[in-house]
């Protein structure tokens, strides 16, 4: 078993919420169901990548942290 740590922030939260009822209209999810499934995608979608596109995917969200996430960054 793997365990993930998501932190957003209400905007984050509020765009990705909205994202998954377009994505799936016919479905009530739990947040934790939201994020669960866009994870999956997410590691699957980065598994299938050469690794010069993962570091440029890396270093994509590395530059999308705003100041206050700079204790992510590494």
């Amino acid at each position: 078993m793997l365990c993930v740590t998501v932190n957003l922030s209400s905007d984050e939260w509020i765009k990705i919420s909205n994202a998954a009822v377009k994505q799936w209209p016919t479905e009530t999810l739990s947040r934790r169901e939201i994020v669960r499934r866009y994870t999956l995608f997410g590691i699957e979608t980065l598994k299938n990548l050469s690794p010069d596109e993962q570091s440029r995917a890396t270093h994509q969200l590395q530059s999308s942290m705003t100041a206050s996430d700079t204790r992510l960054r590494h």
